[in-house]
């Protein structure tokens, strides 16, 4: 049997570590695609206006927009298309 140890990003890997850094990197993803989308319809003077607000986790990530009701207008049809 083998001793040797296993590490992640200097961490000891563990079967829940390893799905834990999975699931971060996931939603890390998504988060970062959502808000771009939004970013790349509205000047960064209007994405300052509205809150984007990001819950749960991979079995049920909900996105919440609050703000102006034109630029969620347009935050929406980025979502959408």
């Amino acid at each position: 049997m083998s001793n040797a140890k296993i590490t992640f990003n200097g961490s000891p890997l563990t079967e829940t570590a390893f799905e834990d850094q999975i699931e971060n990197a996931v939603l890390k993803g998504v988060i970062t695609d959502i808000t771009e989308k939004i970013g790349s319809v509205l000047t960064p003077e209007e994405l300052e206006q509205i809150t984007i607000n990001f819950a749960g986790g991979l079995d049920k990530l909900s996105v919440t927009l609050s703000g102006d009701d034109k630029l969620l207008a347009k935050a929406g049809e980025a979502l959408q298309g």
